[in-house]
Order: C-alpha cells, then sequence, then structure tokens
C-alpha cells in the first residue's frame, strides 16, 4: 500500500472528475445558502453580494465593528434614568417603569430583517463560493490526466478572497419624552438597549422629542444637545422609528405633521406605537387598515413618498397616489415589526397590510375639552373593564406614587402600563402644577378634575371596597400627616377627638373626602371631617372662612 492519498472510488458511483466538480460546486452553494450570504437582488443594490446577515469581520482595518456606534457592553446598570432623552419628570408612579420588554428574541428576528452589508476593504477574507468554484474548475482541467498523473500531481486550489463586509442601514431611534410616556419608560429603555446590541444597524442615534409642544420637534440626544435627524452629509440607507404612545398633542398639529411628512422624503419612517391597538383611538394618531405597494423600482429603505395606496380595510379604492405621505403605524408585535422590514427593505414582500396614518392629516383637529360628568361617562362606556376598576379604586385616593403603586398591584395583580394609561390620560386625571420642575420630588402628583372622583364612586364604587382602598392608603402613607392616624382611628371605629386648626395637609383631605364621605364615614365623624376639610393647611377653597 503507497503512502499516498488512495484515490476516491468515483468508478463504483459511476462519477468522473465533472461529476465531482459539480457536485463541489453544489454544496458550496447550499453552504452559501444555509449561512444566509446568498446573493439576492435589491432593486438598485442587485451588483452587491453579501445583502443578509454575516459574521463580523474584526481583522479588517475598514470593517465597521459589531457594536458599530454604539457604547461597549458593560454590565447592567443599577435601574436610573432612561437611557433616551430625559425631559419626562420623575415618576409619580414607578412600578410601570420596570415594565420589560416581552418576546425579545422574536423581536430581534424582526428587526434582523434590516441587516443589509456591503463589501468594504481590501480583499483579505476567503470566499468560499470562489474558492469552491475554482477548485471546480481545476477538477475539469485534470479531466484527460491518467489516474496516475492525477494522484501524483494533485488538483491545485486556488484561493478567492473578497473585501469585508460593512453594515450599511442607519437606525434613527426617535423616543417620544412626553408626560403621557411616563408608564412607558422601562419598554422604552429595554428597546433601546435591544437594538443598540443588536449589531444589526451601522449605527442607532438615539433622539427624543416632546409630544406636548406643537409645531417641528426640538430633537435632542441623551445629554440634552440638539441634534438633526439624520447628520449633515450622511448618505445610504437611513430608518427612523418613531416610539410613542399617541396621546400627545402634537401629533395632531399641522407643524409636527409636516415634519414627519419631510422627514418620510429623505428614508423609510414608520410610527411604533406603544399602547394596545384598541386603546389608539384615545390618542392623537388617526391610522386606516391599509394596503400599500412601492412604487417600482424600489430600493432598501426606500422614502414613504414612493408608497402608492392599493386598497383599503373598508373596500377597494383602486390604486391612488395618497394626498398626503403614509407613515406605517405598528404596534409592538415581532409579526409585524417583521412585516413592516421585509417590505421595507424589499425582502420577499411586495405589499403590506398596516394601519397607516397620512401626513399632513387634512381631518386633524384638536379636540375641546369634555365636562367632568360627560367625561366619566364616556369614560365608563369606552374603557375597558379593568381600567374601570382601577379608575374607581383610586377615586378614593391619592394619587401619590406608593399609593397608585399598591392599589395596582390589589385590583390588577402588579402595574400595567396600559391600564394605567386608559385611566390618567382619558381626560379624567390633570396634571398637578410643578410637576414638570427639574427637581420635583416624591410628593410631585398627579390629581383627579374637580368631581371626577365622587362620580366615579357613585357609578363603580361600593362600600366595603372604598373603605378597604381608604386603609390601603392609611397603611402605605401612615405617619405623613395626622390626617391618616385620626383616619384609622374612624376606620376602626374608635374616639377621633376634634383636630386642632391647620392640622393636616388639605392636599391628602380633599383627595379622600369623596371616598370617606361615599363610605359613610363622614356620617359618624362629622365633626372632625369637617375641621380637617375646612382649616387643613394649604389655600381655602373658595367661601371658607378665614
Amino acid at each position: 500500500m503507497s503512502g499516498g492519498p488512495e484515490p476516491l472510488p468515483l468508478g463504483e458511483y459511476g462519477l468522473d472528475a465533472t461529476d465531482l466538480a459539480d457536485a463541489v460546486h453544489l454544496a458550496a452553494v447550499m453552504k452559501q445558502a444555509a449561512d444566509g450570504t446568498s446573493r439576492l437582488r435589491y432593486g438598485h443594490l442587485a451588483h452587491l453580494p453579501f445583502t443578509e446577515p454575516l459574521p463580523p469581520d474584526p481583522a479588517s482595518p475598514d470593517a465597521v465593528p459589531r457594536r458599530h456606534n454604539a457604547a461597549p457592553e458593560a454590565p447592567e446598570p443599577a435601574p436610573g434614568p432612561a437611557e433616551g432623552p430625559t425631559s419626562v419628570p420623575a415618576a409619580p408612579i414607578d412600578d410601570p417603569a420596570h415594565q420589560r420588554l416581552e418576546d425579545r428574541s422574536a423581536l430581534l428576528s424582526a428587526f434582523g430583517r434590516f441587516s443589509l452589508k456591503v463589501p468594504r476593504g481590501r480583499p483579505e477574507h476567503p470566499d468560499l463560493a470562489d474558492t469552491a468554484r475554482n477548485y471546480a474548475r481545476a477538477l475539469l482541467d485534470t479531466a484527460h490526466w491518467e489516474p496516475g498523473e492525477r494522484r501524483s500531481s494533485g488538483v491545485p486550489v486556488l484561493p478567492a478572497l473578497r473585501p469585508g463586509a460593512a453594515r450599511t442601514v442607519r437606525l434613527a431611534l426617535v423616543t417620544d419624552t412626553g408626560v403621557s410616556m411616563l408608564f412607558q419608560r422601562g419598554i422604552t429603555q429595554d428597546l433601546t438597549r435591544l437594538l443598540r446590541r443588536s449589531g444589526i444597524f451601522r449605527s442607532v442615534d438615539l433622539l427624543g422629542f416632546d409630544s406636548q409642544r406643537p409645531g417641528a420637534p426640538l430633537l435632542a440626544d441623551p445629554d440634552g444637545r440638539p441634534r438633526h435627524l439624520r447628520p449633515p452629509g450622511e448618505t445610504g440607507p437611513h430608518v427612523t422609528l418613531i416610539v410613542t404612545d399617541g396621546l400627545g398633542a402634537a401629533w395632531g398639529d399641522a407643524g409636527f405633521q409636516d415634519w414627519v411628512a419631510r422627514a418620510a422624503r429623505g428614508g423609510a419612517v414608520a410610527v411604533l406605537h406603544l399602547l394596545r391597538p384598541q386603546l389608539w383611538r384615545r390618542g392623537s394618531i388617526r391610522t386606516v387598515p391599509t394596503r400599500i405597494r412601492a412604487a417600482w423600482p424600489a430600493s432598501p429603505a426606500g422614502p414613504n413618498t414612493g408608497y402608492v395606496r392599493e386598497s383599503t380595510r373598508a373596500g377597494a379604492v383602486g390604486e391612488e397616489s395618497p394626498r398626503g405621505t403614509l407613515i406605517p403605524v405598528l404596534p409592538l408585535r415581532a409579526a409585524a415589526l417583521h412585516d413592516w422590514a421585509s417590505f421595507t427593505m424589499v425582502r420577499s414582500r411586495a405589499r403590506l397590510w398596516v394601519h397607516a396614518a397620512e401626513y399632513p392629516d387634512p381631518g386633524a383637529r384638536a379636540d375641546p375639552e369634555v365636562p367632568e360628568g360627560d367625561a366619566v361617562l364616556r369614560f365608563r362606556r369606552t374603557a375597558s373593564p379593568e381600567a374601570f376598576e382601577l379608575a374607581v379604586s383610586l377615586a378614593a385616593v391619592p394619587l401619590h406614587p406608593a399609593v397608585v403603586s399598591e392599589v395596582c398591584r390589589d385590583v390588577l395583580g402588579a402595574a400595567s402600563p396600559s391600564e394605567l394609561t386608559e385611566v390618567f390620560f382619558s381626560g379624567l386625571v390633570r396634571l398637578a402644577d410643578g410637576v414638570l420642575d427639574e427637581t420635583p420630588g416624591e410628593e410631585v402628583r398627579w390629581d383627579f378634575r374637580d368631581g371626577v372622583r365622587a362620580r366615579l364612586l357613585a357609578l363603580g364604587g361600593q362600600v366595603p371596597e372604598i373603605r378597604r382602598m381608604l386603609r390601603l392608603a392609611v397603611r402605605v402613607l401612615d405617619g405623613r400627616d395626622p390626617w391618616f392616624d385620626d383616619l384609622a382611628r374612624m376606620l376602626d371605629g374608635e374616639h377621633v377627638g376634634t383636630p386642632r386648626a391647620g392640622a393636616g395637609a388639605r392636599m391628602w383631605v380633599d383627595a379622600m373626602l369623596p371616598a370617606v364621605e361615599s363610605a359613610a364615614v363622614a356620617r359618624r365623624y362629622r365633626s372632625p371631617v369637617d375641621v380637617y376639610a375646612r382649616y387643613g393647611q394649604g389655600h381655602p377653597r373658595e367661601g371658607d372662612r378665614p
């Protein structure tokens, strides 16, 4: 037996050198497809390979690193301010801020459709397909050799090199920092961290704006410095994702809508709506279920101005160019984000069914403030049962952060951004003066509009439940004010003496007085309750004696 390699027994299988060359080339092509590096066509980038995710090339000096412009990874910091711009005040309700993003792996897979690589740098990296092709050609050239000649000389393998592959899509993550986003801070913080660490985009620019301010937004980075949506001179595919709850007044403002439409002329723009779709009607973003397609030739992350409306859920309207610019509005669901990303990047999806807003919106108008009584009746008619039950329970207690958290745990099992958003931003609650101070402190609070507490308790309150909520507030706020000590004695049926004038803060008494009246506590303790109500610390009500 010779020391050299034995020839493959191809004759037994009816194979010759040509068959072997074809098999090797086919295996290389199949390996390339399995790795996600097949050469797909994307509009004007049809000549560019490596349009699917590739392993990073850290050895290439010209290659973009995996994390790109993101900050280097570090151990998870202790809970603190959100990563986005911080115009939201310190939260008067803290539990919802700890809500976390769910189904992260599916969301990461959906955003992975934005992974687009193009060759960049010197050809230093092995190209498996071209190397296999060179080997197949060399095998074909030896088809006329004698078996002994091939065994003694061998078949040369000429390696082929390719440039490094760099990601090209930039993402501008524009986060709404209006006061209504208070309950979404934990989710937006997780989403920001997920996208920055994903390695999908060439860069992730974090920007923020206040949706309570009408007109074109003043974008700012996490440090509060003014920034443009797109860096000057920057080219290449660009995607803007606006993260919001849609409750800010800016969404119904013509100046803000014009800004969104202008942004959609330079790249793909979409709105990520953090509320459940059933609650979208409470906000200022008007959407219509619409089937859209991109005008041909489409390119990755092409501008929204190329979108054509094909039909709506109400009925076919025929292909037409919209009067404004169509902006997809997406729920925070992996399937919806996957479909939008596939459509935007021209990956196996030519049409998209989506809720779409049209900006500027000629039908947009500011909703007038509804009277308190009508607001409560409308809320009862349109709110979810859980949100109405939560509103009735909160009507019995002060809207102090610790108390609201305990009520949420008692009624819902945990703080829920959706139900809290329904209660706080349905016209029942107002933002108390001083909430937007830079250092508001723990006592910064919200409050129900005048008369709303009594109406909610009359519509849905039951005496045992109201008394239970009062006890919960007393337990949480015990020791903060003499009012809570005396209220605890009233609930236990003990003797309560007449308090001295100015003994308790009126803000606590005014918040709990409707519940004290509804639960029949004041019937027995009318004298001390009246003293607290009329002579408590704070500004006297109109008609009070000096």
